[in-house]
């Protein structure tokens, strides 16, 4: 699913296709909220071909967070790296001089770790698609909240109605992030 036909989605979660209660622009503003919510991440991984004159190796665009390290040989399993054999310095992956000769020359190093979603980036697994819309939906209920207060709006809808109806979708959104990856850490 796309940004564009998210905000389509949204539409017809709210049953606000006309903007009547919501502007365009206070829907996109609940969708890129959610859209940068710290749990929408995709895990990914690189691998690099090990020198022991090189200790530096390049994070890749489409890895904004290093979880694990590891390395493997032909004839050997992948092998984690003790999280002091290796730092993150400004955009490098930076091993320790003391490993240098731990691992075996032209072994393959692997980078595991997250892609941080963005809204030029598709989400294509359902659980993280249903917990975007629940995230905008209720951003949007913590708007229509503090319009109401703010702004006196007069309709058939209370205040409790509106904090009822945002600890449900709490609720649903605590039960979705359930089923995402847990471990995010921006570099």
């Amino acid at each position: 699913m796309t940004y564009t036909e998210a905000q389509s989605e949204l539409n017809i979660l709210l049953g606000d296709s006309d903007n009547f209660t919501f502007t365009p622009e206070e829907k996109q503003r609940a969708l890129t909220e959610a859209w940068r919510d710290r749990y929408l991440v995709t895990p990914t991984t690189k691998t690099y071909t090990y020198a022991n004159t090189t200790n530096t190796y390049a994070i890749p665009a489409t890895m904004t967070t290093v979880t694990n390290l590891g390395y493997s040989t032909t004839d050997t399993w992948d092998k984690p790296l003790d999280s002091g054999a290796w730092e993150i310095e400004g955009t490098d992956i930076l091993i320790d001089n003391d490993y240098r000769y731990v691992i075996p020359s032209g072994a393959t190093i692997k980078a595991k770790g997250n892609y941080k979603l963005t809204t030029a980036d598709e989400v294509t697994d359902a659980n993280q698609i249903e917990y975007v819309l629940a995230l905008a939906h209720y951003s949007t209920l913590k708007l229509l909240g503090a319009k109401k207060t703010n702004r006196f709006v007069k309709n058939d809808t209370t205040m409790n109605e509106i904090i009822a109806m945002r600890r449900d979708i709490e609720m649903n959104i605590k039960n979705l992030r359930q089923g995402l990856q847990r471990a995010y850490e921006r570099i």
